[in-house]
Order: structure tokens, then sequence, then C-alpha cells
């Protein structure tokens, strides 16, 4: 798996743990505390967040980084 695809894959998990949450992108975004256009760039796979960023993310989707990291949300 290459950077793209990771990515990739950990933007569509954070999609879908939102989305099954009902929580919209600006309310993850304020809950994390990171702005907006940044964790819809992160969300489309076309940035990387850092590890603090990826925890702050999880702890606001009551999850754990390794969750968003891995392929289980895809299927």
């Amino acid at each position: 798996m290459n950077n793209q695809e990771i990515a990739q894959n950990i933007g569509k998990n954070i999609k879908i743990k939102r989305v099954i949450l009902g929580m919209s992108q600006l309310e993850l975004s304020k809950k994390a505390k990171i702005n907006q256009g940044h964790l819809s760039l992160i969300e489309n796979g076309r940035k990387i967040a850092s590890i603090p960023i990826l925890h702050r993310i999880a702890v606001s989707l009551n999850t754990t980084v390794s969750d968003l990291i891995c392929e289980k949300y895809q299927k």
C-alpha cells in the first residue's frame, strides 16, 4: 500500500465513522479542534493527518487511531 492509498483508506474510515455517528464535518472539526478544510482534505485522501490530529479525530469519534488506520470500515 502506498502513501496515497493509506491516506484514502484513513480518510474513508474517518468519513464512514463520522456519518455513522450522524456528525457533520463542521461538528467533527470543532470537536477535534481542526480546520474544516483540513478535515475535508484528510477525508478525501488528499492529506495524511499527523498522529496528534488522528488522535484528536479518533477521540472525537469515540474510536481509536488503530481503527481509523485499519481497513475494516471500508467493506
